[in-house]
């Protein structure tokens, strides 16, 4: 794989960016509407692990924000 310009592999970038943007989506719509829209959606499970330890470090989905802490996935 190669690096992106963040020093991440591909497929790093790419899981780090959708969970930002569900971050994101959350905070716009709302915990109600953000509800609805995931029970319809399907993401592999390390996307919502993700997810849910990004939100409670206080990631708030800014464009390459990522809070790391030690035994974090990425």
């Amino acid at each position: 794989m190669l690096a992106n310009h963040f020093g991440n592999t591909d497929n790093e970038y790419r899981v780090r960016c959708v969970v930002r943007q569900l971050i994101v989506w959350r905070r716009q719509w709302g915990l109600k509407v953000f509800r609805e829209y995931i029970d319809k959606t399907k993401f592999d499970q390390e996307i919502w692990d993700l997810y849910y330890e990004q939100f409670k470090l206080g990631n708030t989905g800014k464009d390459g924000e990522w809070i790391c802490q030690p035994g974090s996935l990425f």
